[in-house]
């Protein structure tokens, strides 16, 4: 599967594989991804039919009411440009309310800016440089 953005604003599903606050982060198939120094505060997972610049299905960021269950329906309301490995590791934003608020937007940017930090700290385990970065973060409603 090549990667292909969803529309903005289209309605999307996303899988919930993280809860939020959880320090571990897993994959499509259940199994521990990474493990992170510092909780997620958003729910995450994937939109199933899509897949992420690193080939794997595409990630995804739950910005709405607590989901009941593993899936929650929403917007596409935005996306974290994030590089991981020096590969397009984008994050989509989902949520059903039509605004998100300045500290929702503050804690993407903050997140994923430590995520970033930590990730690249782990060439001090491994040979190769990880080469990740937060790029950018769009939001396609307005924010309060």
């Amino acid at each position: 599967m090549t990667y292909v953005e969803p529309e903005k604003m289209s309605t999307q599903t996303i899988v919930i594989e993280t809860p939020k606050w959880s320090f571990v982060k897993r994959n499509e198939h259940g199994k521990i991804d990474f493990l992170s120094p510092i909780p997620s505060p958003f729910w995450y997972g994937r939109l199933d039919g899509f897949a992420g610049g690193d080939g794997d299905p595409m990630d995804c960021i739950w910005l709405g009411r607590q989901p009941e269950g593993q899936m929650a329906e929403g917007k596409v309301i935005g996306v974290v440009r994030f590089i991981d490995g020096g590969a397009c590791d984008d994050k989509w934003l989902l949520s059903d309310f039509s605004t998100i608020s300045t500290w929702d937007k503050k804690k993407l940017t903050i997140f994923f800016s430590l995520y970033a930090v930590f990730k690249n700290g782990l060439v001090l385990l491994r040979d190769r440089a990880i080469n990740s970065k937060l790029d950018a973060i769009e939001i396609w409603v307005d924010i309060q």
